[in-house]
């Protein structure tokens, strides 16, 4: 077998070479040799019929030249586009709206709002937003939309949380701005002071805020994110560099919204770090599962924690619902991909879990965002 294949790769050799001499001599052969000459002679006839062609148009052909030629002189260099600007186009996003000038007067809910404020299951869509000087006000890409609908989205089982983070993973502090980047834009904090160079840093909540179950939304979630989940090391055993306390980063709330926090060195690019998917401050409905997020519903989630239930009945819960441990138990039910109950900020919320055939989101009627003619975002229904 061995011989058979030295024989077979010598023989491919040979017939390579050969091949390639072929082709050498035929090139040879083309560009020069006396085939050529004839060839030259017979073409002249040709030539001598083509002259009086060539006196009659060249005058006018200088003549066209000469007029074309100022227009050359004016034409300006072409710019450089922008890399990938053909391949992308105008980068277009919504606009928040910070000037309280330009905030709407009027607002509206959904028409599936507007049946459950009838019946009395929900209450009035001013008691559900935030106070009118601190609203989230979008401006939307292209112009307003009409309430209704399904987004009907592919999904690929219980493992596709990302389908969901990507249209209602909208939780966090602050945003990177959609066009503009890396300018900062307001989200569930509404201003921001930086100082001594960004040993500390203060945000400003929005008052009035509101959980997707009614209640309150304040610096006391964010506390008790810090330190009953960040700070507890079975939930979180290895903390994010991006806030490290061991370093001396520290979290404290001076009312009920506003936020203080500090650093040993200046970290100017805190703010970016917020507005990032950085999991330790990238909002509850992406990294609540993990303990990390930035903040958490305290007056849900204490019942599954032992610096406020009673063990007994933590064990309880954990047994009926088939975990190992608390920790598993407080993370599940901090999960809002498996967990309708859990209150959450998102403009959906999870209405069938996504362990099931088809994970459903609806809409969170207590959503603190509005577009400019003051309709209370979101503008689909559900998303299935």
């Amino acid at each position: 077998m061995l011989y058979s294949q030295r024989d077979t790769l010598r023989s491919a050799r040979w017939m390579l070479l050969l091949t390639l001499l072929t082709i050498f001599t035929l090139v040879m052969a083309a560009c020069g040799g006396g085939g050529s000459e004839p060839a030259a002679e017979e073409a002249a006839p040709a030539e001598e019929a083509a002259a009086p062609a060539e006196e009659a148009t060249e005058a006018p052909a200088e003549e066209a030249t000469a007029e074309e030629a100022p227009a050359a002189e004016e034409a300006a260099p072409a710019e450089e586009e922008a890399l990938g600007s053909s391949l992308i186009g105008e980068i277009e996003g919504p606009k928040i709206i910070t000037d309280e000038a330009n905030f709407p007067a009027e607002f509206a809910e959904a028409p599936m709002l507007t049946e459950m404020v009838d019946s009395g299951d929900l209450p009035a869509l001013a008691d559900r937003l935030p106070v009118p000087s601190d609203l989230l006000v979008i401006q939307p890409v292209h112009e307003i939309g009409q309430y209704g609908g399904t987004w009907r989205r592919g999904f690929t089982g219980p493992a596709d949380g990302q389908n969901g983070h990507r249209v209602a993973g909208g939780d966090r502090f602050v945003f990177w701005d959609a066009v503009n980047f890396p300018e900062v834009v307001p989200n569930l904090a509404k201003s921001w002071e930086i100082n001594d160079g960004g040993k500390e840093i203060i945000l400003h909540l929005r008052e009035g805020v509101k959980w997707s179950d009614g209640e309150p939304f304040t610096t006391a979630d964010v506390m008790f994110w810090f330190e009953h989940m960040y700070m507890n090391e079975e939930l979180v055993p290895v903390r994010s560099p991006f806030f490290n306390v061991d370093e001396g980063a520290t979290l404290e709330a001076t009312d009920e919204y506003t936020l203080r926090f500090t650093f040993p060195f200046e970290n100017s690019l805190f703010l970016e770090v917020l507005g990032s998917s950085v999991n330790v401050f990238g909002g509850q409905a992406i990294f609540g599962n993990t303990g990390m997020g930035g903040f958490a519903p305290a007056h849900y989630l204490e019942q599954f924690h032992p610096d406020f239930a009673d063990q007994a009945d933590i064990d309880a819960k954990v047994a009926e619902e088939g975990f190992d441990n608390w920790v598993n138990l407080f993370k599940d039910k901090n999960t809002w991909q498996r967990n309708p109950d859990l209150p959450v900020l998102t403009p959906w919320k999870t209405e069938n879990p996504i362990t099931t055939d088809n994970w459903v989101l609806v809409r969170n009627p207590y959503y603190f965002g509005v577009d400019t003619d003051g309709n209370q975002l979101p503008y689909i229904d559900r998303i299935s």
